[in-house]
């Protein structure tokens, strides 16, 4: 998770609205989770995932928060055609968490409407 975070701050990301599921993300970013317009725990929408989110908004998946208190299976996210990904990680050892998938974040990104840009 770490790594994630750096990968956001980095790319500089976190410009842009943050959906999480593990609250260790939003402690490394140093963001207040109590402000909505940063960032939220968890998506809106659990049945259309890419819906209700702002354009260019980023979602950080992780293999156990995500499938189990947030609700969301990866392949939801992955399947959704205004999500893309951006990045992946995965533990040099691999490990299973609760529920069966091996442990990974993925940090997908929300399509821009059409005729907008990311960086609009």
């Amino acid at each position: 998770m770490d790594q994630a975070g750096d990968f956001i701050l980095k790319n500089k990301l976190d410009r842009f609205k943050l959906y999480y599921f593990s609250p260790h993300l939003i402690g490394r970013l140093g963001v207040d989770p109590f402000d909505r317009s940063l960032s939220n725990e968890g998506l809106p929408d659990r049945q259309n995932p890419g819906h209700l989110l702002p354009d260019s908004s980023i979602v950080v998946w992780d293999a156990h928060f995500g499938p189990n208190e947030g609700g969301i299976p990866l392949e939801k996210l992955k399947q959704n055609d205004r999500l893309v990904l951006i990045k992946e990680f995965k533990p040099d050892d691999s490990f299973k968490v609760l529920g069966g998938y091996d442990y990974a974040i993925y940090i997908f990104q929300r399509i821009p409407e059409p005729g907008k840009t990311i960086n609009d």
